[in-house]
């Protein structure tokens, strides 16, 4: 809904930085209306759109983004997805994109999170905008709340390339000496 509001220009800086400097991106929520280049940029080709009235278990992928020794709490306790909720579940991924954690429908298995490279950047789709739900569900849940935004957090930006660093640190010198 908030690339509605950028401008082409803004979009295209966004885009860039993802692909060139080696940014993270997470999108998240319905992606009906999405503009196309940001939609290109997802990484799943099939989704499904999912009502979520009773408990629905989301069990992350532990050799992946979750694999960390902080993730272990999400790793035995898992996750539910906000009840009285729609999910917008990727069933198709594309061929560079992993599942980072996975909804047990009826009719199969959906990934409820996924991420890919995107040029030198990651991103990253969850299914859910209604990721608040899970930190007042009880006082067990803002810690398993904590844990998963800080895995997904470290996740995206542990890509970014480094800065450039100059050797001569500002000052003019010329250019026929070494620094």
């Amino acid at each position: 809904r908030v690339f509605a509001a950028f401008s082409d220009k803004a979009v295209q800086a966004l885009l860039s930085f993802v692909q060139n400097k080696g940014g993270g991106l997470l999108l998240k929520g319905p992606v009906e209306n999405l503009r196309d280049d940001v939609a290109s940029l997802l990484p799943a080709k099939a989704f499904s759109a999912e009502y979520v009235g009773g408990p629905l278990r989301l069990s992350p992928n532990p050799q992946f983004i979750f694999s960390r020794k902080a993730a272990s709490r999400l790793l035995s306790e898992g996750l539910f997805a906000p009840r009285l909720n729609t999910l917008t579940l990727m069933t198709e991924l594309k061929k560079s994109a992993r599942s980072a954690l996975d909804a047990q429908l009826p009719n199969g298995k959906a990934s409820a999170l996924a991420a890919h490279t995107v040029g030198a950047g990651r991103v990253l789709y969850l299914s859910s905008t209604a990721t608040w739900m899970w930190k007042l569900a009880s006082d067990a849940s803002k810690a398993l709340y904590d844990d998963f935004w800080t895995q997904l957090a470290a996740f995206l930006a542990e890509t970014g390339k480094p800065r450039f660093n100059c050797l001569n640190n500002g000052h003019k010198i010329p250019t026929d000496q070494p620094p």
